[in-house]
This record gives C-alpha cells, structure tokens and sequence, in this order.
C-alpha cells in the first residue's frame, strides 16, 4: 500500500500552535509536506462553516486543547483557562467533529498532548461513538517523530478501516481517470460540452439525465482496472 499516494490532495490541520515552528505540530506538518502533501493551516478553532469546503480535503488533523489550558493576558503573562471556558472549547470541537463526520466521509486525525482516554471519553459523553466506527484516530504527538512513523502510523490504522481505504483507493483511481477524460475530450474540442449538450437537447426531453449520463459513462469507460489489497477488504 502506498498511503501517500492515497492521501493526496490537501491535509488541513487545525492547531494553536501551528505557526509556532519549535512546536510538535508544525514539526508533523513538515513531516507530510516532506511527501508533498499541501497543507492548509489554521490557529484556531475549526467553525462549521468549513464543513461544505474540507468535504474535499485528503485528511483533517485537529488538536483538541486550543490554548494549552492557559489564556493570554498580555505578551509575558498567563492566567489558567477556566473549567468552563474549556468545556466550551471542547463542546465546541465536538460539533464540529459530529457536523463533519456527517456532511463527508473523511479521515479525523486527532493528534493531541492530552490523553487518548480522555478524548475518548469526552466524545461518548456528547453521544458520539468514540471511534466512529473507526473514522476518528487520535495519536499523541509526541508518538510522531518523523514522516515515516506518522505515514506508517497511518497505514496501520487504515489497515483497519477497510472504509476508509475503499473511498481513497477508489478516489485516486477515478481521479486519475477523470483528469485524463477532460483533457482528452478538450483536446477534440474546447466547445466539446456545447456540442454535446445542444445534440442531446434536441434528441432528449430529460437531456439534463443524458448530458451527465454522458460524462458518467465517459468516466465508467476510462477505468480500465480496479486494484484492492483483499487482505484488508477482509478486516
């Protein structure tokens, strides 16, 4: 199995201490560009507003303590985060990791220095099965020192997702196949769509179903193969 190759497309990661280029996170997004992977980066708290964008993303990598249980009073001093600012923070999270979970069929990677249990616990307490049926890996960062312990990590874990593995092969094979479609059919014709569209326009009443029909059969007849590891199809 070659993870790079299934994961392509950009990460996105969401982390306080992404911009901080001494912290363990940064150090883990330098570990997946080193694959060139592009990485999109935000220093705060992920907002639902996101979901309908990161639908096409590779992977999402979320921290789940977004000030370190600490909160900035000025440039050298800091005061403890109270309870209940990081329950809401924590709340917050897991709406967030609920809306997406349901909106995309999409890889959460938490990578956190707090305790896998913790998490864990804190999702089955929102009603949100722990793992989502595998859908969600949470790892330590500090377990993550270099590009091929996190891309060997993640095999591993994807070795136990058959799902998961399904939708990135599957992707990357239709991807492939899609690319060289429109690149073939635009090299007959830049106006190869209006072409199309007007014959199926005159000789079809639904020619909105033919005209995508058109396009899906096109894509159906540029794959040539389908290429699984059955061993892990068996999970």
């Amino acid at each position: 199995m070659d993870v790079v190759k299934l994961f392509q497309g950009v990460a996105v990661i969401f982390d306080d201490e992404i911009n901080n280029p001494e912290s363990t996170i940064s150090k883990i997004k330098q570990h997946i560009q080193e694959r060139h992977i592009p990485v999109a980066v935000y220093n705060e708290l992920p907002n639902i507003s996101l979901i309908p964008s990161l639908s096409k993303a590779s992977f999402v990598i979320l921290d789940w303590d977004y000030a370190n249980g600490a909160i900035a009073v000025n440039n050298d001093e800091q005061v403890l985060m109270p309870d209940s600012l990081r329950e809401d923070q924590e709340e917050t999270l897991i709406l967030f990791i609920q809306e997406l979970l349901k909106s995309a069929f999409i890889p959460v990677f938490i990578f956190t220095s707090l305790s896998a249990d913790h998490i864990k616990a804190k999702l089955r307490a929102a009603g949100q099965t722990a793992d989502d049926r595998g859908r969600i890996f949470i790892k330590h960062k500090s377990e993550i020192k270099s590009s091929e312990e996190l891309f060997s990590t993640i095999e591993m874990w994807l070795r136990s997702v058959p799902s998961v593995y399904v939708l990135k092969e599957w992707e990357r094979i239709v991807s492939e196949s899609k690319n060289k479609m429109f690149l073939e059919l635009n090299g007959y014709s830049p106006r190869w769509v209006s072409i199309i569209w007007d014959m199926l326009q005159q000789d079809m009443k639904d020619h909105h179903y033919a005209f995508g029909e058109f396009v899906t059969r096109n894509l159906n007849n540029r794959v040539s193969e389908y290429s699984f590891e059955e061993e892990i199809l068996r999970t």
